[in-house]
This record gives C-alpha cells, structure tokens and sequence, in this order.
C-alpha cells in the first residue's frame, strides 16, 4: 500500500523561491506586509505561475518513481505476457516494458499559462492510429483484454496529500516569520 508523502526538500526550495521574490526572506525588514503585498501585486502571477511549473515537475518526477518502483496494487502481468517480455529481454517491470511511456510523462504549459501533467499525442509506433494517450487511457482503466492498472489517479490521491502539507508548511512558515519580526 502506498505510503503518504512527507513534504520533500524540493517543494521547501520552490516554496523559499517564491517568498524571496515577493519579498519574504530572512533579511531585516521594517513594513513586511507593505512590502510583500506590493511586490505580490508586481510579480505575484510570475511567482505563481513558477510554483505551479516547478511543482507539476515534481508531481511528474513522484508519478514517474512510483511507476519505476512498483508502488502500486497492481494486478500481475499475465504468464503469457510475463513470457513474452523475458523473450525480447524487455522491462519485467509492470508499465515498463521499453521505458517510453514512463519518459513521456511531463509537465506542459496550457494556453492559459498553468501547468498539467500529461502524456503528448505521439504514435505508438511509426504509422499507428493510436498513441500514447492511448495507452496511457488503457493501462488507467483497462480494457477488454488487459485489467485496469491505475496510476494517474492513485498519484494525485497522495499528491493531494502532498500539496496540502506543502499549504500547511508554508502557513506555518510564513506565520513564524511575522511573529518572529513583531507582526501578530
């Protein structure tokens, strides 16, 4: 069974980053939350738009490690699929196989400037009608021949887990902070 995140060092740096641009460090300062509200309104969507890069980079690097490391309840291989692969001396790992469709998971910028996790559109192989949002549908919820193997939902359950001691760590962080310089 899967175990909860803890909050990671990455997540701590990204989160530092961010308060450093919008005014919130270690340094001195006499008007804390003059400043950070002006600074918040000149580069706050920039800060924002770079904790969401960096932290569907990182739900891209979880989602990836659980994958490789077989973190999830999944059903067996079947024998003559398990055959199959020890004969082309491909990954005997589940979702594996070649490693392709675990390198594809990234991060991409929409339109809107936000960041999500997917799989790009590119073909199975060279003149395929499907693609690897294909595959990615069929190993998430299965089909007729082959059960479901999810992960893309399993990984944001912790994820949400992950992202709300992130909220927390943050909270508490900037809280002690105020505090310490004399803002209640």
């Amino acid at each position: 069974m899967p175990q909860a995140f803890t909050l990671s060092d990455r997540v701590s740096r990204a989160i530092t980053r961010v308060l450093r641009r919008l005014g919130v460090h270690r340094s001195t300062t006499h008007d804390v939350v003059t400043r950070t509200r002006k600074m918040a309104l000149d580069a706050g969507p920039m800060a924002v738009q770079d904790l969401s890069r960096q932290l569907a980079e990182e739900f891209a690097d979880d989602l990836k490690r659980l994958i490789e490391q077989q973190a999830f309840a999944w059903v067996p291989l079947s024998s003559k699929y398990s055959r199959r692969k020890q004969m082309l001396r491909l990954d005997p790992r589940i979702l594996i196989a070649t490693g392709r469709y675990v390198r594809s998971i990234r991060p991409v910028q929409q339109p809107d400037g936000s960041w999500v996790v997917g799989i790009p559109p590119t073909p199975l192989f060279p003149g395929s009608r499907h693609t690897l949002q294909d595959l990615a549908r069929w190993l998430e919820f299965g089909t007729r021949n082959m059960p479901a193997r999810p992960h893309w939902r399993p990984a944001m359950s912790l994820w949400k887990t992950k992202s709300y001691q992130a909220k927390l760590a943050l909270k508490h962080g900037v809280s002690t902070y105020l505090r310490r310089r004399g803002f209640r």
